[in-house]
């Protein structure tokens, strides 16, 4: 039945007022989202130890231009976005309302990279002041903020199917996408349990190594090429190419380096890093690296790819099997110290605030990602992951106020050189050897 000019008039203008009043009380005019969240932050700060040296003018740039994602992340907005959601994918609003379209995918992607950038730092930061919450890498607590992150994007998870709705094409500046509970079958949920149990460890390790030395735990985990490497060697059957395998010991050389530290009086070079970064992070990457295989191999069934319907649902069921896999492992091994927890939670607003920004900013930061690499050819996403990472060890030096060493800033140049040479290099040389028969 075709509705008549009346009734979408009506339905339209009950909208409006839905709407408006989801965006803020009448008569008092609000401050904007990432102000409000710019004060949040500013609040959780004064629970904190005292705060480091202010950054320098290089690193202040930087950090201004990321902090425009904290308003991803203001409760109050979230709620509303959510209602707004759901009254377009109710009632079509965006088609009724208004004849733009979006901006086209070529601006919009650029977008997106910023927003992945953006989310990827802020969750660093987040992650960090929510492990300071509940009292530091030495308070028996990190698996408990890792799951509890989990539990946070399998709440998001939920709420994306109850609103029907993904907002994530927002951060493009294009209308959101409906995005329908998928109609698995339980040998589906089956087949996606490794890839959630992968994507559990990788997580839950990389909080450990970010909450031992955030710096050197960012150079490590660049090194995740040779974890991957060797484990689709032996695991898979699938060894890297010459020309990439040439490329392997240039990164464990970079990583080497970064954990070397001169002695000021006789000048010798001695290891010296942080053993839970350094352990943890080559755990995540070799999580990582399962991850990656279990999930291309779950993607290449058809049918199961089918009835998910999209990478958003896919993305979103692994999340929700990751938290549900991390919760007996949190009990087990952090059981006794989560009354404790709940009490610091309960009490601590910078605890309440840093955690569920976290698992917010974990869960937007890599469905963007997801997104970005499947717009981009693979060389443009091994440079963009590249930069993405100098990025973020450039802001949480400045956050933290613990700069780079010399040995770090060499390291880490050679390690995540050899990365993007090691990500590109085949496809470079395709490339060369095809321009070279057309010629």
């Amino acid at each position: 039945m075709v509705a008549s000019p009346r009734r979408n008039a009506v339905v339209i203008a009950a909208t409006l007022v839905v709407g408006a009043a989801a965006l803020g009380p009448f008569g008092k005019k609000k401050a904007s989202p990432v102000a409000r969240c710019s004060t949040l932050l500013s609040r959780a700060r004064t629970e904190e130890p005292p705060p480091p040296p202010p950054p320098s003018t290089s690193s202040a740039a930087l950090t201004s231009i990321i902090a425009v994602v904290s308003g991803f992340f203001e409760f109050g907005f979230l709620w509303r976005l959510s209602l707004l959601l759901f009254l377009n994918a109710k009632f079509k609003l965006s088609e009724k309302l208004f004849k733009w379209k979006g901006l086209k995918d070529n601006y919009a992607l650029l977008l997106f990279f910023a927003f992945w950038y953006a989310g990827n730092t802020k969750y660093n930061e987040y992650n960090k002041a929510a492990l300071d919450a509940v009292g530091g890498k030495h308070a028996g607590m990190t698996m408990t903020v890792s799951t509890m992150q989990l539990g946070v994007c399998a709440v998001y998870a939920g709420l994306l199917w109850l609103v029907a709705s993904n907002p994530i094409k927002l951060c493009g500046l294009q209308w959101p996408e409906a995005q329908k509970v998928p109609e698995l079958l339980r040998s589906d949920v089956l087949a996606t349990i490794p890839v959630g149990f992968c994507a559990a460890a990788a997580h839950s390790s990389s909080v450990f190594a970010l909450g031992g030395d955030p710096l050197f735990g960012q150079i490590v985990k660049a090194g995740e090429p040779v974890l991957s490497a060797i484990v689709n060697t032996f695991v898979y059957k699938k060894p890297p190419t010459i020309t990439k395998a040439c490329c392997l010991p240039v990164i464990v050389g970079g990583v080497a380096f970064a954990s070397m530290k001169a002695d000021p009086v006789t000048g010798s070079y001695s290891l010296k890093f942080d053993s839970t970064a350094l352990y943890f992070g080559l755990i995540a990457n070799a999580f990582a690296a399962f991850k990656g295989s279990e999930n291309k191999k779950l993607m290449d069934d058809q049918q199961i790819k089918m009835r998910y319907g999209g990478v958003g649902n896919q993305y979103a069921v692994t999340e929700i099997l990751a938290f549900a896999l991390s919760l007996p492992v949190m009990l087990l091994t952090e059981g006794r110290m989560f009354p404790k927890f709940v009490n610091i939670f309960l009490t601590s607003y910078s605890c309440r605030y840093n955690l569920v920004a976290s698992g917010m900013a974990f869960y937007l930061y890599n469905e963007l990602a997801t997104m970005t690499i499947k717009q981009t050819g693979p060389i443009t996403g091994s440079v963009a992951n590249t930069a993405k990472r100098v990025i973020v060890l450039l802001y949480m030096a400045a956050i933290t106020g613990k700069p780079l060493t010399t040995e770090q800033k060499i390291g880490a140049t050679v390690a995540i050189g050899g990365v993007l040479v090691y990500s590109s290099i085949d496809d470079v040389i395709s490339k060369l050897k095809d321009k070279k028969k057309a010629g």
